[in-house]
């Protein structure tokens, strides 16, 4: 099922016909069939990041998902990555990169294959979409121990003393703090 923009019912039932009847011409031979540029995984990866660079609040992904895909992807065009396979990959991913990040590496080629999908360089289900995501283990943020408290503070120049010691003890953050009258 694939998402139009048709209002009514009876609109929808027109686009059906219409689409049945343009796969019926291309069949025939009066109609030209869908060009689809055969792409590789690598210069799709150049062309994302040609087009999205300049708009990225982030430019960290680029050089990540180079090291950690462009090994194994990069030469493959998209359609010999099946699922399977990225799930396999994203499995030994996992020895020498956490969760989190696997999940970033995820999205990142289901981002890949729908921009692909838009820009008529692929046809097909998106072999990133049925890759499930990987529990990321929520961890406690570190707190110093009472006994610490006072180490720090004895290496800390005496005008910074006060308010270390008032953070310490009462959980202020820093804008609170900075607001103390």
């Amino acid at each position: 099922n694939i998402p139009t923009k048709c209002d009514t019912k009876t609109a929808a039932r027109r686009l059906v016909r219409e689409l049945e009847q343009k796969i019926e011409r291309q069949k025939l031979g009066l109609e030209p069939m869908p060009v689809v540029e055969f792409i590789n995984f690598g210069d799709l990866m150049k062309k994302w990041w040609a087009e999205f660079e300049p708009i990225l609040r982030s430019k960290t992904i680029q050089p990540f998902a180079e090291k950690h895909l462009g090994e194994e992807l990069g030469d493959q065009m998209l359609g010999e990555i099946s699922s399977g396979f990225l799930e396999e990959l994203f499995n030994k991913k996992k020895a020498v990169l956490s969760p989190q990040s696997c999940n970033h590496l995820r999205s990142y080629v289901k981002r890949l294959y729908n921009y692909a999908a838009r820009r008529d360089l692929w046809r097909g289900a998106n072999p990133a979409s049925s890759l499930k995501k990987m529990k990321v283990p929520k961890t406690k943020p570190h707190c110093l121990r009472p006994d610490e408290i006072g180490r720090v503070l004895l290496q800390l120049d005496k005008r910074w003393v006060p308010i270390f010691a008032t953070a310490f003890f009462t959980a202020m953050r820093k804008g609170e703090l900075v607001a103390l009258k």
